[in-house]
């Protein structure tokens, strides 16, 4: 019986007979109430925000004028995009190590666009990262570079990535939780790496597997060469191997971490962008039910086709 059924049958004249004493889940009804509510507006703020981001994101790209010879770096987070920027680098100009950030020099494109750079002064060949989706730049011209990971490894990259530099507080199986449901800044991994794939024997498009970098690094700088068109010496290629080397990056971490700038003033951990670069990590903290979920969706998408 609710409170006020108890009061409309308390059935005493006596005025303090009315009033009832109301149980443990009575009392702490309304602060669930006020913390159901929290949740919902800071959700409601969170969506907000993100389109409002999305929004200045598409403005600013519509004011982008692409050009036959450029190179977009294509990947989603955590799968070697900043790997393939130093390679890019490398093998596009002298390898000078001077520059302060590398994306001074291979810009991260939708920062440097929603920041209006100007991104006419460039150097050709115009070389950009970038983690969009295929049907976000499809139509525009130049080539595309796709790297694609393991979704488990990249899983626990973004899972450690967020918790050290984008200041996310909660637990794997809740990051795990959002990730499969697409619930993160780029979206459904499963979604972006399926329809570049599609797209893996176009022309203008070279995708490349995680592994095939990390066991074959020399056969991979040849292969990105010759798509980019380019004449590399031997001199030039040991060179290129040894910068992009795992460990002489991350000897240079500062010149890779996008967001190094910007960690000190929000308390970030540094140090943490290049985290350890390795295939099968997943399974020192991945469960078997995790990785189980990931393979099914893997293989209700990829059917027999290894996309990594």
């Amino acid at each position: 019986m609710s409170m006020s059924e108890t009061v409309l049958h308390s059935g005493s004249p006596e005025p303090h007979s009315a009033i009832v004493t109301p149980n443990a889940n009575v009392a702490r009804t309304p602060a669930r109430v006020t913390r159901v509510m929290c949740g919902a507006i800071d959700r409601s703020l969170r969506f907000l925000k993100k389109t409002e981001g999305l929004l200045r994101l598409a403005r600013a790209a519509a004011t982008f004028e692409p050009k036959a010879g450029d190179t977009f770096i294509v990947t989603y987070p955590r799968s070697g995009t900043t790997w393939l920027q130093m390679i890019l680098y490398q093998l596009t100009t002298d390898g000078d190590m001077s520059f302060d950030h590398i994306s001074q020099v291979v810009p991260f494109f939708e920062r440097a666009i929603t920041r209006c750079r100007n991104l006419e002064n460039l150097p050709s060949p115009r070389i950009f990262k970038c983690h969009w989706h295929y049907n976000q730049m499809s139509k525009w011209p130049g080539r595309y570079i796709y790297a694609a990971r393991d979704g488990r490894d990249v899983l626990l990259s973004y899972y450690h990535f967020s918790r050290t530099q984008l200041g996310f507080r909660g637990s794997l199986p809740e990051f795990f939780d959002r990730f499969m449901r697409g619930a993160v800044e780029c979206g459904s991994w499963v979604e972006h790496v399926a329809k570049w794939y599609e797209h893996a024997d176009d022309s203008n498009v070279l995708y490349l597997r995680y592994t095939e970098l990390k066991s074959d690094l020399a056969g991979s700088v040849k292969k990105i060469a010759r798509f980019m068109g380019l004449d590399v010496t031997p001199e030039r290629e040991r060179n290129v191997l040894e910068r992009c080397s795992f460990e002489y990056m991350k000897r240079h971490e500062s010149q890779f971490d996008l967001i190094h700038e910007i960690c000190w003033e929000n308390s970030w951990t540094l140090g943490s962008f290049l985290r350890r670069g390795q295939v099968g990590s997943w399974k020192e903290e991945l469960s078997v039910e995790q990785a189980a979920v990931i393979e099914g969706e893997l293989a209700r998408r990829s059917g027999s086709r290894s996309w990594y």
